[in-house]
C-alpha cells in the first residue's frame, strides 16, 4: 500500500520526531511512504481560530499532485481501518466520512501524525494505577480531574456533532425514555421488591432533568468509565485513554464511576474528606457556568442518575450476548442505581 502523508507545518517547525515516529508506525504496518516536500500550511491554524472561510485558500496552494494524492486518502483510511481486528465498521465510516474530498484529506494526515504523536509520547508514559502502586496520593486525581473537566468544556459545543458522528446520546433529554426501558422488564437477578423500587426512581429521574434544564452546565462528552487504568502521566503531563464506552451526557455523570474507583483504590469512608478535595478540583472549571454551591447540588443526584449510564450500556450488552457467562450482571448494575454506595457491602 503506497501512503501519501502530509506532515503539516506544526510537526515540521516543531515536533520532527512524531513525523518522523508516523512514518516508522505505517511502514511498520507494511505501507510505503510517500512525502511530496512541496506541500505547504493545509490552514489548520485558520481554521482553529475561526477563520474558517480562509481554509479553502490554503488548501488551493497546494501542488496539484498533492492534492490528488490527499484526494485518495479515502482509500487509504479504508484499507488502514481494514487491517485492525473490528475494524469493517470503521472502514465503513472512514469511506464515508471522507467522500467530501480534500478537507477530510487534510485531517486524515494529522490523524496519522496523531498516531505518531502518542508513539513517542507513551513511551514514556506510565498508567496511573501503576503509579498508585508505589504512590498511593489522591493528588493525582486532584490534578488530572481539572484537566479533564477543561476537556469536556472544550468539547461541549460539538456535543451534536459528536453524536451525529455515532457517539452514545445520553444527554438529559433521553434519559426518562432509557429509564423507562431499563425497568420495563425485570433483569434476571432482581427480586420483586428491587424492581418495585426502581420503578418508585421514575420521579427522582425526572427531577433531575428538571434540576438540569434550569442550570448552564453544559452536556458533553463523558468517557464513562474514567478510572486509574485510563490516564496516563508522563513528566507531570496527563493523557486520558480507553474512550469505548464514551457518550454525550451530563459531565457530572462522570463521577458515577471515578469517584466510586478512587474510594475502592484508595479504601476511602464514605463522605471523605479526600473525596471532597477530589470533587472540588474537579468542579472549580464548571464555576465559569455556575456558583460552586449550585454545582454541589447537582453532584449527588447525577452522581446516582449517571448509573443510567453504565446500566443502559449493559443492557445492550446483554442484548448482544455479551454478559452471557454474567447473566446477573445488569441486575448489579442496576443496584448501583438504587444504592450508589451498594458496593460497600460487595466481597471478593
Amino acid at each position: 500500500m503506497r501512503v501519501s502523508l502530509f506532515i503539516t507545518c506544526l510537526v515540521d517547525q516543531l515536533w520532527p520526531e512524531i513525523g518522523a515516529s508516523a512514518v516508522a508506525v505505517l511502514r511498520r504496518a507494511g505501507c510505503e511512504v510517500l512525502f511530496d516536500q512541496r506541500q505547504t500550511c493545509c490552514g489548520q491554524p485558520a481554521f482553529n481560530t475561526g477563520y474558517r472561510s480562509s481554509i479553502d485558500g490554503h488548501l488551493a496552494a497546494l501542488p496539484a499532485d498533492v492534492a490528488r494524492q490527499a484526494r485518495e486518502a479515502p482509500a487509504i483510511a479504508v484499507q488502514l481501518a481494514s487491517r485492525v481486528p473490528g475494524g469493517d465498521a470503521l472502514a465503513t465510516a472512514a469511506r464515508e466520512a471522507f467522500t467530501t474530498g480534500m478537507r477530510y484529506a487534510v485531517l486524515l494526515g494529522m490523524a496519522l501524525l496523531a498516531i505518531g504523536a502518542l508513539f513517542v509520547w507513551f513511551r514514556g508514559a506510565s498508567r496511573t494505577e501503576e503509579v498508585l502502586e508505589d504512590d498511593l496520593d489522591v493528588r493525582y486525581w486532584e490534578e488530572a480531574l481539572p484537566l479533564y473537566a477543561e476537556l469536556q468544556i472544550a468539547a461541549a459545543p460539538d456535543a451534536d456533532e459528536l453524536v451525529a458522528a455515532g457517539a452514545l446520546d445520553r444527554r438529559v433529554r433521553v434519559l426518562p425514555s432509557a429509564f423507562a426501558e431499563l425497568v420495563a422488564v425485570r433483569a434476571e437477578g432482581l427480586t420483586d421488591e428491587e424492581q418495585r423500587e426502581l420503578h418508585a426512581l421514575a420521579p427522582e429521574v425526572q427531577r433531575f432533568v428538571e434540576q438540569v434544564a434550569s442550570h448552564r452546565v453544559p452536556e458533553t462528552i463523558q468517557n464513562d468509565d474514567f478510572t486509574d487504568g485510563s490516564i496516563f502521566i508522563r513528566d507531570g503531563s496527563y493523557r486520558f485513554l480507553d474512550w469505548g464506552d464514551a457518550c454525550v451526557s451530563h459531565p457530572f455523570f462522570a463521577l458515577t464511576v471515578t469517584q466510586r474507583v478512587i474510594e475502592i483504590r484508595h479504601k476511602l469512608p464514605l463522605a471523605s474528606k479526600e473525596i471532597e478535595r477530589v470533587r472540588d478540583s474537579y468542579l472549580e472549571p464548571f464555576t465559569r457556568f455556575e456558583p460552586r454551591e449550585e454545582l454541589e447540588s447537582m453532584v449527588e443526584p447525577a452522581r446516582r442518575i449517571g448509573q443510567i449510564c453504565r446500566a443502559a450500556m449493559r443492557l445492550d450488552a446483554h442484548r448482544t450476548g455479551a454478559y452471557s457467562d454474567e447473566p446477573d450482571e445488569l441486575a448489579w448494575s442496576l443496584r448501583l442505581l438504587l444504592d450508589p454506595e451498594v458496593w460497600r457491602t460487595w466481597h471478593d
